[in-house]
């Protein structure tokens, strides 16, 4: 079976490649894989054409096309009977007004969902958000989640109680960091922040008092190592499209406080502090269950090995084969190598 997967401009972010990789690079070990990387990075019309334009020369005309994430556009042009499509989330049109709001939901959602033949959602919330805004029918659609890295194994710690060292991943503003930084004020710990923050949340961090360290452009063993030495993981977003960091933080063994929010409250598996992410007192209180209570930290670290299980490499790839056989299987004429 071919499989050919078109992914973004490699410099238009590090996150859609790096989960994307980590199943294909399963699969290509039994499979005939391509990889196809867009010459243009921007999202302009200019740059969508000329990025259309070099997918349809490298369609895959014997097997399967698999857009991965962010350039759902190219489905347009693709084979629909045989096209997959990643979809990661629909944030960028939710947060979108007026001809922006439209011409993305038009380009980037609502055509190309329609004309593939199935959207693998990396969760249940990102599946229940395409059904509310009825982008394409829910037969097509599956959840297939992202895959851990095979790179986060579970390393033992002794938690620190007396300072414990707490690591928050990324400072975009969906992260929540002003409300983390003001649950943690008073608090004996350092904050540990991976990813480049701006003047404003220097000075509230500052302000608050808070002792922490800032890295940002970090290797994959660097950001693993984060997790190694970090005591527990906060990730109290108030918006995300799946919360990587928080199966990542379970890999490694680390306890994890995260938002009673989906997609985060259900890619935890009942194995974290589930908070608020809009109350600082709740987040606060989460904070110190953990810090608090050995018990409960055992417990957590516990729980989250078994629910990654659910989210290795082994297990994604093995979804991904079966949806391309079926569609294979519907469709001999076009893969005819299977």
């Amino acid at each position: 079976m071919k499989i050919t997967y078109f992914h973004r401009n490699p410099s238009s972010g590090y996150s859609i490649g790096k989960v994307s990789q980590t199943y294909i690079s399963e699969i290509e070990k039994t499979e005939q894989v391509e990889n196809v990387y867009m010459p243009c990075a921007k999202a302009d019309p200019l740059s969508a054409l000329k990025n259309m334009w070099y997918a349809y020369k490298h369609r895959n005309k014997d097997g399967i096309n698999h857009i991965t994430g962010d350039v759902y556009y190219l489905a347009l042009v693709l084979p629909h009977r045989t096209t997959v499509l990643t979809l990661h989330d629909v944030g960028y049109f939710e947060h979108r007004k007026g001809i922006k709001r439209w011409a993305f939901k038009c380009l980037w959602l609502y055509f190309p969902l329609k004309r593939v033949t199935k959207v693998a959602c990396i969760s249940e919330a990102t599946r229940q958000k395409v059904i509310a805004y009825k982008f394409c029918s829910q037969k097509k659609l599956i959840v297939v989640p992202n895959a851990v890295d095979n790179c986060f194994k579970q390393v033992n710690c002794n938690f620190n109680d007396s300072c414990p060292r707490i690591l928050c991943i990324g400072t975009g503003y969906q992260k929540n960091l002003y409300r983390t930084i003001e649950a943690l004020k008073g608090l004996n710990c350092h904050l540990r922040l991976v990813g480049v923050i701006d003047a404003d949340l220097e000075e509230h961090l500052h302000h608050c008092q808070i002792n922490f360290s800032n890295v940002h452009h970090l290797s994959d063993a660097e950001i693993v190592n984060e997790y190694i030495q970090c005591d527990l993981l906060s990730f109290v977003s108030w918006y995300e499209g799946f919360g990587m960091p928080v199966i990542e933080a379970q890999a490694v063994g680390r306890p994890v406080v995260t938002s009673n929010i989906s997609p985060m409250k259900e890619i935890s598996g009942g194995a974290a502090v589930l908070v608020d992410p809009y109350s600082v007192a709740d987040i606060r209180e989460g904070l110190l269950s953990i810090i608090q209570d050995h018990k409960l930290r055992e417990d957590i670290v516990e729980k989250g090995l078994r629910n990654i299980k659910s989210y290795s490499s082994a297990f994604v790839v093995k979804e991904y084969i079966r949806l391309y056989r079926s569609i294979c299987w519907n469709d001999k004429s076009s893969c005819v190598h299977i």
